[in-house]
């Protein structure tokens, strides 16, 4: 659980830190899009939305997060209890597969739970709103992409640069 946080937090740090390096292609706002509650997500690529739809995927939000907080709980309960066994000495095989399973069920729920809401949130749009979304989103994460590639790119060439320039102190000592 602690290793999985880290990889978020560091994904996060990057997305981050690369969006101050090559802010001219991809602006600050691009970002801040990519952490804002989903619904917000929606009402800044559709502003067409009226408030009957607005209320609706308020609602929806807030009950998929109340959903999530639990599922988070259920889930850190679990890893917890599971951290535990295996520190433990001996054969727990039998509390700590179970254990295992359930966790694996919690996350099929989960995303059991992302796709309905998806069909919710998709009951709520109009078709136009519906594909305007998706191209909006298809336009974001290509975005993110050829950035994340750009940035990959140059921590390769600078990794280079710092071998070679390695392997001429050594030649020079």
């Amino acid at each position: 659980m602690k290793r999985n946080f880290l990889i978020i937090v560091g994904i996060c740090c990057l997305f981050l830190f690369a969006g101050r390096l090559n802010a001219q292609k991809v602006s600050k706002d691009d970002f801040r899009y990519m952490f804002k509650p989903y619904e917000e997500q929606i009402e800044t690529m559709l502003t067409n939305l009226t408030d009957s739809q607005r209320e609706a995927l308020h609602k929806l939000a807030k009950e998929n997060r109340e959903y999530m907080e639990k599922h988070r709980r259920d889930v850190n309960k679990l890893q917890n209890s599971i951290e535990l066994l295996l520190a433990k000495d001996g054969d727990n095989s039998e509390i700590l597969f179970p254990l295992i399973e359930m966790k694996a069920e919690l996350e099929a729920e989960k995303e059991k739970n992302l796709y309905r809401a998806k069909l919710k949130i998709d009951s709520i749009l109009t078709a136009e709103q519906r594909e305007k979304m998706k191209s909006y989103e298809k336009k974001m994460k290509e975005k993110f992409r050829e950035h994340r590639e750009e940035f990959k790119k140059k921590m390769r060439e600078e990794r280079r640069k710092k071998a070679t320039d390695d392997k001429s102190e050594k030649r020079g000592n």
